[in-house]
């Protein structure tokens, strides 16, 4: 029998781990930014980032609906997602 996957998205960054996200945001906004090209590049990191902690809150949400009695699954939703609050 076939085992069904539990986790419905790409765990691409540790949201648990806030200090490593903060730190990550924090360079971004030390980046000189001195000409266009390196605008496009700043942008394009920064969308990175986004989208990979967009994807990552979206999937957590989505497994905890998926499974709301999943102690381990709600606390993202009570830990996590607020900690990552003042960032997105």
């Amino acid at each position: 029998m076939t085992t069904i996957p539990t986790d419905y998205y790409a765990q691409a960054i540790d949201l648990s781990d806030a200090a490593s996200l903060e730190a990550k945001l924090q360079d971004l906004l030390a980046e000189d930014i001195d000409s266009t090209e390196a605008l496009e590049r700043w942008l394009q990191r920064e969308l990175k980032l986004s989208l990979k902690v967009q994807e990552v809150l979206a999937g957590h949400t989505i497994d905890f609906y998926r499974d709301t009695n999943s102690e381990e699954k709600s606390k993202f939703t009570c830990m996590i997602r607020p900690s990552s609050n003042p960032f997105y």
